[in-house]
């Protein structure tokens, strides 16, 4: 699971690089007690970004881009989806 704690955002990095390819789930804190869950494949990784192709979630997206620095304030938490 990638989220707050005592990580920064090299190590952050780091974990999510490792994710490309990877089935994950995703809550994307709103504001205010709203918070979206979606599921996806991470597609790729940029310097300040990385993108993940939805699978279920949001509709009428196909792709969410975020950044490294939502996964450490803990807006965006991800959490590998194991595959049996």
């Amino acid at each position: 699971m990638v989220k707050q704690g005592n990580l920064n955002i090299d190590s952050i990095k780091r974990k999510i690089n490792s994710l490309v390819g990877s089935k994950v789930d995703m809550e994307i804190c709103k504001g205010r007690k709203k918070a979206k869950k979606i599921s996806g494949i991470v597609e790729c990784t940029y310097p300040q970004v990385f993108v993940v192709n939805i699978t279920d979630g949001l509709k009428g997206l196909s792709k969410f881009s975020c950044a490294y620095s939502d996964v450490l304030c803990g807006n965006v938490t991800l959490e590998e989806i194991e595959e049996a």
